[in-house]
């Protein structure tokens, strides 16, 4: 996906996988976190550190925050692991504090009427059109706002990413992946967010709520970072979004979890194919597209994203993700602790 000059480095060494993070960054303030990361992962454990690989962006320092960079995806896998911790403790603090604030307000003492309906049907819902309702919502959103005229500077800004721009603010590598160039594009990419995500959320896939999420929000800032880094070596001129990186990893993840599922061609139902063909497909076409500089669509940011979604079902989900007891039980001991110092 890159390219590396001779100064670049490959370096695999048993240090650890968010040393090796570290060494990038190569900021005080990160390598503090991570060793309070390597505590709650425990990577002494040496389950990941066949994982290990240092690699120096050329020339990206100037870009965005490292810091920044590191807190989203390491950030959104600790948040989700909290959440999905607290989602499961019925009798949980925070839990109660939150149902107790519903309570005492007054669309919580309404039993009847639209929203009681709303809440209803929404409670109804599986998993995964719950989290598509969800992203739908704030893609439309984003939209809406990139209708309105004295807003176009803060959505070109935020929600778009030039990779020849002096400062590249780090909110846009997430926030770009919620904007649409036109309702076509949004509502494309939707319907293939609305299909794929159904087959990769229990009760039909493997991941949960909160393990999506935290791959979603992922995959949004790997495939607009490796956007921005394609387009600035190349120095291609322009502005990208959209979510088509991001679905594409729920795409490459879907493929290797249901190789043999049946795809087809939207408008062409007759054209049947296995997933795990039509993953091939795809990383062929946007890799034909990176070489011959085919400019219609993002193709670094596609196969990024494509390329993330098989990574995190080979390895994130297993190593990382399914290390997340330890992110819990350092939770769990800070709401102790917080516990004590608030009864003094």
């Amino acid at each position: 996906m890159q390219s590396y000059g001779k100064d670049d480095q490959i370096d695999l060494k048993n240090d650890g996988l968010f040393k090796s993070v570290v060494k990038i960054l190569n900021q005080k303030f990160s390598y503090v976190i991570y060793q309070y990361l390597r505590k709650i992962f425990l990577l002494e454990n040496h389950l990941i550190n066949h994982l290990d690989i240092k690699i120096y962006f050329r020339g990206m320092q100037v870009l965005f925050s490292n810091q920044l960079f590191f807190v989203y995806l390491s950030g959104a896998i600790v948040l989700a692991a909290i959440i999905q911790y607290e989602r499961l403790q019925s009798n949980a603090k925070i839990h109660s504090r939150l149902q107790n604030l519903y309570n005492i307000s007054k669309f919580g003492q309404q039993k009847t009427g639209v929203i009681s309906e709303i809440k209803s049907r929404w409670n109804n819902l599986k998993p995964s059109e719950k989290i598509f309702g969800t992203i739908l919502v704030l893609n439309s959103l984003v939209f809406f706002a990139w209708q309105v005229p004295r807003w176009q500077h803060i959505m070109v800004k935020y929600f778009s990413t030039d990779a020849l721009a002096n400062k590249i603010p780090v909110s846009s590598l997430l926030f770009s992946a919620f904007s649409h160039s036109s309702s076509v594009h949004l509502a494309f990419n939707m319907y293939a967010l609305f299909t794929f995500c159904r087959g990769v959320i229990h009760p039909w896939g493997k991941l949960g709520p909160e393990e999506f999420t935290a791959f979603y929000i992922s995959s949004c800032v790997v495939s607009s970072l490796v956007s921005i880094v394609f387009r600035r070596s190349m120095k291609s001129p322009g502005i990208s979004l959209g979510a088509s990186g991001a679905i594409l990893s729920v795409v490459g993840y879907f493929a290797l979890s249901h190789p043999e599922e049946k795809l087809s061609v939207i408008f062409l139902p007759m054209i049947q194919f296995d997933a795990i063909y039509a993953l091939f497909g795809l990383v062929t076409v946007d890799s034909l597209g990176i070489l011959l500089g085919w400019k219609m669509f993002d193709h670094a940011a596609h196969l990024g994203g494509t390329l993330f979604g098989m990574f995190w079902y080979k390895y994130m989900s297993k190593y990382v993700w399914g290390n997340r007891r330890y992110v819990v039980r350092n939770w769990i001991a800070l709401k102790k602790l917080v516990d004590v110092q608030s009864r003094k």
